[in-house]
């Protein structure tokens, strides 16, 4: 099992709690972190970190286009059912369709 987070759970802690619940961290490397990196050999020599970080870019670029185009931003709202309904919605939509390809013509 693998979980996938931001730069910012590359530390010590995060990556040792994950390996101690016997999941492999998939987070981004902080080589700028004082003392580098948490994320070692074992888990960024594989392809499969690889591959998880180029989706994980793909999501941050939805949310990131749902900010700018949408109406994503940080809610007011309480409630998981109203702040699903209120601001990611209908911010995501439109970043699915943008990414569509054009129909062609037989």
């Amino acid at each position: 099992m693998t979980v996938g987070a931001d730069k910012a759970y590359d530390t010590p802690d995060s990556v040792n709690d994950c390996r101690v619940r016997k999941v492999t961290p998939h987070v981004a490397r902080n080589d700028e972190r004082l003392g580098g990196s948490a994320i070692d050999g074992r888990t960024s020599r594989h392809a499969g970190y690889r591959t998880s970080q180029v989706i994980r870019i793909r999501i941050e670029e939805l949310f990131g286009r749902g900010k700018t185009v949408g109406r994503i931003g940080q809610t007011v709202y309480r409630g998981i059912k109203r702040v699903d309904d209120v601001t990611a919605t209908p911010g995501l939509t439109p970043a699915n369709t943008a990414q569509l390809p054009e129909p062609t013509l037989p």
